[in-house]
């Protein structure tokens, strides 16, 4: 976990979807600066964290570990209003573990969380083919690569990937590698992306729960027009219909609009973080006496 620019009264706490990477997200967190303290994490297995053993049922895990890093993120960066701006499988991790186990976050920020809509058998088929498929390429990828710039192009060439600029490719590239020796390897291991696709059917279980969620939810949506995988985005559109959610589009992208529109998206947790918070608007005494720390993808790190 670290902590990007200065401590402010709120918080965004932020997290990456399957395969990828918190410090991928850097362009979209940055914009949150000037009136919130950042905080990313990585997932087991993603990022920074260490590789440890994949569980045979890995979400269930996945799922418990959010309640763990935000009283983890209490105790290392000290109390704060918390809101969650998640991405795509950290965002329906910190969904169902608010109903499971919820925690007091102020708001939730979920960016096209995997979550198959139990109330379209059909869809649920669909999604679970197209996960299927997902992880079968997921297997195939390539482990290690001689400078992050060659996984950078593969990137490049991938449809998923339009619109968003070579240096927020590259970040992604270099965020997602770990150097080992003269090499770079992926830090989530193909095997582990391709069972968190593979498995993600099982969320659907929970999906008629959603309404036990008692903070306030809006989800982000890509656009059905360009989307490269449009069932995400009708799981959204049915999910916030279903149980009271805010909803809105960002014009223009697929599942990684935090990547290719971060000022709309940053623009979007901000104005449903405030909204939401009972925070004062405006700095503090305590802000203006605080250090502005240098803001990098790096910022102040806890834990391991």
């Amino acid at each position: 976990m670290r902590r990007w620019g200065p401590e402010r009264d709120r918080r965004i706490v932020l997290s990456h979807g399957n395969g990828l990477a918190a410090d991928a997200f850097w362009a979209f967190g940055r914009e949150l600066l000037d009136e919130f303290e950042v905080v990313a994490f990585d997932l087991r297995n993603h990022g920074e964290s260490a590789r440890v053993a994949q569980e045979d049922m890995p979400w269930p895990r996945y799922i418990a570990d959010i309640p763990e890093i935000f009283d983890a993120i209490l105790e290392g960066f000290g109390a704060r209003e918390m809101h969650g701006a998640f991405h795509s499988m950290s965002s329906a991790c910190a969904l169902v573990a608010q109903v499971l186990t919820p925690r007091p976050w102020a708001s939730l920020t979920l960016f096209e969380p995997p979550i198959a809509a139990a109330c379209v058998p059909d869809l649920v088929d669909e999604f679970n083919v197209i996960q299927g498929g997902l992880a079968q390429r997921a297997l195939g990828r390539r482990q290690s690569f001689d400078t992050p710039e060659d996984l950078a192009r593969s990137f490049g060439r991938a449809r998923s990937f339009d619109g968003i600029s070579p240096e927020a490719i590259l970040l992604l590239a270099q965020s997602t590698l770990k150097r080992t020796g003269e090499e770079w390897e992926l830090s989530c291991p193909p095997a582990v992306e391709a069972a968190n696709f593979d498995q993600a059917g099982m969320l659907v279980q929970y999906w008629n729960d959603l309404g036990c969620v008692d903070v306030p939810v809006q989800l982000i949506l890509g656009d059905l027009a360009i989307h490269d995988m449009p069932h995400l985005a009708r799981f959204g559109h049915l999910t916030a219909e279903t149980f009271g959610f805010k909803v809105a589009t960002c014009a223009g992208t697929n599942h990684f609009m935090q990547l290719q529109q971060p000022e709309f998206c940053a623009r979007q947790v901000a104005a449903f973080a405030k909204n939401s918070s009972t925070v004062p608007t405006g700095m503090t005494a305590a802000d203006a006496n605080r250090e502005n720390h240098h803001e990098t993808t790096r910022g102040s790190a806890i834990g391991s």
